[in-house]
């Protein structure tokens, strides 16, 4: 059958479909004037990979919620034919694969997203598949508030972060490269002087990206409160942490670990985090850090180094050990 098919649902709320693949017609219109919720799952390991010409579309007056879950990536466009309709909506798309995704993945994700620039939460896992140049057709994102990404280069992040003007939390998994040359020549995203308040790294191991991109957030954050690493069972059970990179803290202290809804430690508190050159050291004008976690030298010459943390980190598992 070649002409579009239509499918009216006027009273469903909840659409949910698994593996459909839609062969039978180009395009598929879904018309669902109560619809609030919508849950796509493709397994594209299991089925044909090849590319599908039909489009799926959505026509809603106030959907709140929409996940696509696609194993392999996506390999059909997936629309919206009316964006305000998720006005303030929440947004998952979550991508997995044991090989390589489909070669439509990456525009076709931009499409999806595209269709929710007005959603108020988005959530991407599986966001490797963005570059830089299916960025230039995405819409702003006027209304998000919270953006939650996986892995993601340092390039593409900064495109979201530009057309994400009221951007208040960003959570990150990865940042799997990182250009420190394009934060200097690149324009500050405007949340980032307005309305960004919270940032959540992953599990950070020390990595060059992380850190840069850390400094960049502490440095043009003008209404940052918090920034948060899953780090104690990385980077602090991790000697690279103290002895390779040239990270000091000055503060490791218990009452500057913090515990999850699943217990995993995070070190916050940021305030006198610095980035150390190992052959200079830092200096430092006025003594800062909590009495009991401070090493004699730090307290006599002023300078901190990766020392410093070591014996606050040995005042930390002293405390932990006896609790």
């Amino acid at each position: 059958m070649d002409k579009p098919l239509h499918i009216f649902l006027r009273s469903l709320e909840k659409f949910e479909t698994k593996n459909c693949s839609w062969l039978s017609a180009h395009d598929v219109t879904i018309y669902g004037p109560l619809l609030q919720s919508v849950l796509v799952v493709q397994d594209l390991e299991s089925v044909t990979r090849e590319p599908r010409s039909c489009t799926i579309k959505f026509s809603a007056s106030c959907m709140k919620e929409f996940t696509y879950q696609g194993y392999g990536g996506i390999s059909q466009p997936i629309v919206l034919s009316n964006p305000s309709a998720a006005r303030d909506a929440f947004v998952k798309i979550m991508l997995d694969r044991s090989g390589s995704y489909v070669q439509e993945t990456g525009s076709c994700a931009c499409l999806l997203l595209k269709c929710f620039s007005q959603a108020k939460r988005i959530e991407f896992h599986g966001s490797e598949v963005l570059t830089q140049a299916n960025m230039i057709v995405l819409s702003r994102f006027a209304m998000l508030s919270h953006l939650d990404l996986g892995v993601i280069t340092g390039e593409v992040l900064l495109s979201l972060l530009q057309k994400s003007p009221i951007l208040n939390t960003l959570v990150l998994k990865e940042i799997s490269t990182f250009d420190q040359e394009l934060l200097n020549s690149a324009a500050v995203p405007e949340c980032l002087a307005s309305s960004l308040r919270f940032v959540k790294f992953g599990s950070v191991d020390g990595s060059q990206p992380e850190l840069f991109l850390a400094k960049y957030f502490m440095e043009n954050g003008v209404v940052l409160e918090r920034m948060s690493f899953c780090i104690v069972n990385g980077w602090l059970s991790n000697s690279k942490y103290i002895c390779a990179k040239c990270v000091v803290c000055e503060d490791i202290k218990v009452s500057n670990i913090m515990l999850d809804s699943e217990f995993n430690a995070k070190l916050g508190d940021f305030d006198l985090i610095r980035f150390v050159d190992h052959a200079k050291g830092a200096q430092t004008t006025a003594l800062a850090g909590t009495i009991g976690y401070l090493t004699h030298e730090f307290a006599i010459t002023g300078r901190a180094s990766n020392g410093t943390d070591v014996l606050s980190l040995g005042g930390l598992w002293k405390k932990t050990s006896t609790y």
